[in-house]
């Protein structure tokens, strides 16, 4: 499903309406809140890989009430994991018009809707673990977030080709950190070496 990448709607406040804490603001004849572009890695290395992805961008959708703009998918090693892992299938979606209060809203979403898929945490792991999906909010529009339970950008994204590929799909100038390289510049700086190619379905 495609949608228009820069659609924004601005929601009008009331002069007597409390100005929401979340998000960005444009003052123009009124104040408006935009809400940020919430950016979701994807993956999943066991089972059918390609429907345990479509039902999660599914089940985030339907969630949401918004259609998502959705990356190319690629296939990948199983990053830091062992010999002989099963390979990822990766993805990159964005979602417009969150009307949730903080990025933590998206995170207990996400988690629900991986429980949902037969995503399994063991608490004994070490390390990273073959999985049915894993979904991952990587950056929001214009912001950064440092709490116990999230980090944005996420720490890690700038070191990973099969994040950075299909994210340069959708938004090659998106900045994850403010002020910093955009994402096109992370994927020419990127040190992961790693094989990542674009997947085609008739030969998986």
């Amino acid at each position: 499903m495609q949608i228009n990448t820069s659609r924004i709607i601005l929601t009008p406040i009331g002069p007597h309406e409390e100005k929401p804490t979340g998000g960005m603001f444009l003052f123009l004849r009124h104040v408006c809140t935009v809400l940020p572009r919430a950016y979701i890695g994807l993956g999943s290395n066991l089972g059918d890989r390609a429907s345990l992805l479509d039902s999660a961008i599914e089940a985030m959708a339907s969630r949401w009430n918004t259609p998502p703009i959705v990356s190319r998918r690629y296939r990948a090693p199983a990053w830091g994991m062992p010999s002989g892992t099963p390979d990822f299938l990766n993805q990159v979606v964005a979602f417009q018009n969150l009307e949730l209060s903080d990025p933590e809203d998206l995170i207990r979403d996400v988690l629900e809707i991986e429980q949902q898929l037969g995503r399994e945490r063991p608490s004994s792991a070490v390390g990273y673990v073959s999985r049915t999906v894993d979904i991952d909010l990587l950056a929001m529009d214009g912001m950064e977030w440092n709490s116990s339970k999230l980090i944005l950008p996420h720490p890690r994204m700038h070191m990973r080709k099969f994040v950075l590929l299909p994210l340069a799909d959708i938004a090659p100038e998106l900045r994850p950190t403010p002020g910093g390289p955009t994402v096109d510049r992370l994927l020419k700086d990127c040190p992961d070496v790693s094989s990542v190619h674009l997947w085609e379905p008739t030969l998986d």
